[in-house]
């Protein structure tokens, strides 16, 4: 389906409330596979660098397991870097 076509079967007002059903309730279709998959990556992530933290750190090693990183998200993969970023990029 094209956005043309898109826009002459559904309103404005029922595409703000498919929005707001899918951040109150998660992403419809593949892209819901893709989030549970990518909290469960972040999860066992965390586990191990607890766990790394609990049983082999003290105060002359450091923790052998690095910090959890953010997996990004199927819909963050071609969004703008934040002015964050690099100090150059985004609003003016």
């Amino acid at each position: 389906m094209t956005v043309g076509e898109l826009l002459t079967r559904i309103d404005a007002r029922e595409l703000t409330e498919w929005q707001a059903y899918e951040l109150v309730y998660g992403p419809l279709g593949p892209a819901y596979e893709r989030e549970m998959l990518a909290l469960a990556v972040e999860g066992e992530q965390r586990t191990h660098h607890l766990m790394g933290a609990a049983h082999f750190t003290d105060d002359k090693h450091p923790n052998p397991i690095d910090p959890p990183e953010r997996i990004a998200r199927p819909s963050e993969w071609f969004t703008h870097r934040n002015q964050d970023d690099d100090g150059e990029a985004g609003g003016g």
